[in-house]
């Protein structure tokens, strides 16, 4: 009897650890809307740059169905998300006039507070010279980069 019962917990976490996790409905719902860029913050090896605002009329616009767009003075780009936590959704950029960016994939944490969510994004190095290749100078991207992009709520 213990032994069944030890297969079948080994069974249900095997199951459980093999299903996608998924945001709830609420913080689905919450991400779903037209959003302006408000303001930008950069964390490099552990130390704040200066915060950037946002350069002209910026606009993310993040779908139901799993898509987002993003429209910019310097930048047009659209793909799709899906959840992969309770406050993490993973990007595919399928198109933008950064040809760079175009197949990356990425991990964002999502925090929403009042009318604004913030995307932060961390990056190592092995993954900037993947996505950038080596710098020009000859010297290394920095360790870790942490990017967090604050949006404001346009419309629903």
């Amino acid at each position: 009897m213990t032994r069944r019962l030890l297969l079948l917990f080994a069974l249900l976490a095997l199951c459980a650890a093999s299903l996608p996790l998924y945001a709830g409905d609420e913080a689905n719902a919450k991400l779903i809307g037209t959003w302006r860029h408000v303001i930008m913050t950069r964390v490099i090896d552990g130390r704040a740059l200066p915060p950037q605002p946002a350069v002209g009329e910026a606009l993310m616009r993040m779908m139901a169905d799993g898509t987002w767009s993003l429209t910019a003075p310097q930048i047009t780009a659209s793909g799709t998300y899906r959840w992969t936590g309770a406050d993490r959704i993973e990007t595919t950029t399928l198109e933008s006039t950064l040809a760079v960016q175009v197949g990356m994939v990425s991990s964002k944490q999502v925090m929403f507070e009042e009318d604004r969510v913030a995307l932060v994004t961390v990056s190592t190095r092995a993954e900037l010279d993947k996505l950038m290749g080596p710098p020009k100078s000859g010297g290394q991207w920095p360790a870790t980069t942490v990017i967090t992009s604050i949006f404001r709520r346009v419309a629903p």
